[in-house]
């Protein structure tokens, strides 16, 4: 299971590697981060060596400035899955909405009637 630095740091590798290897900076890596998740080069080499070890990126080389990385269908596969996971929370969040709403309005209309059966019964109106 991916963290949400590790997940942000691939969903970064994938979108700018689009066809195979490429040459990143790594600070171009660490300014693409939002600013709620804050990183720093060593932050940086322990989550690309979790990617690596997992299996979800390939590294040809690395100095001190810049890295060569690719994708590999595997790291795709479960970017590809958590957004779709992410796009059924929505819409079954989406869901629960709509029939939150509705059970309520039928609750409503359902006191309703029963008031006014009430009222005519009683003789007050």
């Amino acid at each position: 299971m991916l963290d949400s630095v590790s997940k942000k740091l691939l969903c970064i590798i994938v979108n700018e590697c689009e066809s195979g290897y490429k040459i990143i900076e790594k600070e171009f890596l660490i300014s693409s981060f939002p600013q709620g998740l804050v990183i720093d080069e060593f932050l940086l080499k322990k989550h690309i060596g979790y990617l690596l070890e997992k299996e979800y990126i390939s590294v040809k080389y690395e100095d001190e400035k810049e890295l060569c990385v690719c994708p590999l269908p595997k790291g795709k596969l479960v970017l590809e899955e958590n957004l779709n996971g992410e796009i059924e929370n929505y819409n079954r969040k989406k869901g629960y909405l709509l029939f939150s709403f509705f059970g309520a309005f039928l609750g409503g209309v359902l006191v309703s009637l029963l008031f006014v059966v009430f009222l005519v019964l009683s003789g007050k109106i």
